[in-house]
């Protein structure tokens, strides 16, 4: 997915210590992949002129690749999967 990932593109986290949510942008990102892990690291930008952000808080960070309208979306809680079949639990 590292190749779906733009600079600018919007980014949402969920900052617990907070209880709030933040929207950023991505703003830097390494020039290669890490080998052993398979990620590539990506820098987010955030508006903290309250300084309520400190460093070490842990996030929840949500990044939307694609968006199609109009589209069900189901939680991946909610899919049984057996072998080859998936059925969605109600």
């Amino acid at each position: 997915m590292a190749g779906q990932i733009h600079l600018g593109d919007p980014v949402k986290v969920r900052v617990q210590a907070l209880d709030q949510e933040i929207e950023g942008r991505v703003s830097r990102f390494a020039d290669s992949l890490d080998r052993q892990t398979r990620t590539m690291e990506r820098r987010i930008d955030f508006d903290n002129r309250s300084g309520r952000l400190i460093p070490g808080m842990y996030t929840e960070t949500r990044l939307s690749l694609r968006e199609k309208k109009n589209a069900l979306t189901i939680p991946l809680e909610a899919i049984n999967r057996n072998g080859e079949e998936a059925t969605v639990l109600a």
